[in-house]
């Protein structure tokens, strides 16, 4: 399977899926393929990533998403339509309270 990269081409190989979330459950469902594969895989103490679910990803899956942000797909876009992107600074050596968590983003000049 080689490195992460491989491991993600071998369980998405042959499979079909058509957006983040249909993606995200292929994966799930190959779950006990991974585990068999990688029965000793290694992960931090503490959680190195969230998920900060700023908006519904496809209308296929009515994902979880932060409902009292304005960050829709068009203003997010807009956003970077007008050389923005989101600040990532407040983020560092925050330690969320779930893997997914949401928070108010800042837009900083790219």
């Amino acid at each position: 399977m080689g490195d992460s990269r491989g491991v993600i081409r071998f369980l998405l190989a042959n499979q079909t899926y058509s957006s983040p979330n249909s993606m995200e459950h292929t994966l799930y469902l190959r779950r006990e393929l991974l585990a068999k594969a990688r029965p000793l895989l290694l992960c931090y103490a503490e959680s190195c990533a969230f998920c900060n679910p700023l908006n519904i990803v496809s209308p296929q899956s009515q994902n979880r998403y932060y409902k009292d942000g304005n960050y829709s797909a068009e203003y997010l876009a807009e956003c970077f339509d007008n050389g923005l992107k989101i600040d990532v600074k407040p983020f560092f050596d925050f330690t969320p309270k779930g893997c997914h968590e949401n928070c108010d983003v800042d837009f900083v000049k790219r």
